[in-house]
């Protein structure tokens, strides 16, 4: 198997009152996985949250207060990056 440490996806910015984001289809397919991941994600502030991912409806949940610290309307998405695999683990920021 590859590695895709390294490897970045981009998540589409939906604003609303939930933090429920979709995720691409390649991630779910690179990840490998076929139930959900619970995991962490490193935010550009250096502190940590936890997160689900769901493969079945390609969902990622957990982020929602970190989202509503972003009140530029430019930034349409997030650059979500994988940081190791063993156990998963990604970093995300915000990306026009």
């Amino acid at each position: 198997m590859v590695s895709i440490v390294g490897k970045s996806y981009l998540i589409p910015l939906v604003r609303g009152k939930s933090d429920l984001l979709r995720i691409p289809q390649e991630l779910v397919n690179d990840l490998g996985i076929s139930e959900t991941l619970i995991t962490t994600v490193l935010k550009p502030n250096g502190r940590k949250e936890t997160v689900r991912l769901n493969p079945m409806d390609r969902t990622l949940l957990g982020l929602c207060a970190w989202l509503r610290t972003c009140d530029d309307e430019n930034m349409r998405s997030i650059r979500f990056t994988v940081r190791s695999e063993h156990p998963y683990t990604f970093s995300a920021e915000f990306s026009e």
